[in-house]
């Protein structure tokens, strides 16, 4: 179960760095 759970937090934080590197530069040229 917890092996779940890991792959699971690791693809939501690369997810999460994916959007965050799209939606940071158009904020910062803004």
């Amino acid at each position: 179960m917890p092996r779940r759970d890991r792959r699971r937090r690791a693809a939501g934080v690369t997810a999460g760095a994916a959007i965050w590197r799209l939606v940071l530069p158009p904020r910062l040229s803004t």
